[in-house]
């Protein structure tokens, strides 16, 4: 979550960065997002933002350091399942197109992000 307001200009940013972690710090998710023009903190929203220049255009980036692979279970824009395997060792990058087709298009969408290590989704998976 930003300090101070949920505008990243207000801190001379061009977007808001938010890292989630999983594994010990292993597997990590940075989200680089705007700011919708109302929210307020500390509910704070955004559409995603793609970075610039060479080699940082992205929006969302994974970096999976673990020896395992995960994986998020999440539904397209169409409705339909989509499961996305993080490999030992990769850093996957998306654009804010890509994210979006794979049903992320603002900050709150990563809210009920799950990564986990079981290739199933939830409701596959054996309890």
């Amino acid at each position: 979550m930003p300090n101070g307001t949920c505008d990243p200009a207000s801190r001379g940013n061009t977007y808001n960065t938010t890292i989630m972690a999983v594994a010990n710090g292993k597997v990590e998710i940075i989200i680089r997002w705007g700011w919708d023009g109302v929210s307020v903190l500390p509910d704070c929203e955004g559409p995603l933002v793609n970075g610039t220049g060479t080699g940082n255009v992205w929006a969302v980036q994974v970096t999976n350091n673990d020896t395992a692979s995960w994986w998020v279970h999440t539904v397209g824009k169409r409705g339909q399942p989509r499961n996305v395997e993080f490999a030992p060792g990769s850093v996957t990058k998306f654009t804010k197109t890509q994210a979006s087709n794979n049903g992320y298009d603002s900050y709150s969408d990563f809210s009920s992000l799950v990564l986990d290590q079981d290739p199933n989704p939830p409701a596959q998976n054996k309890t």
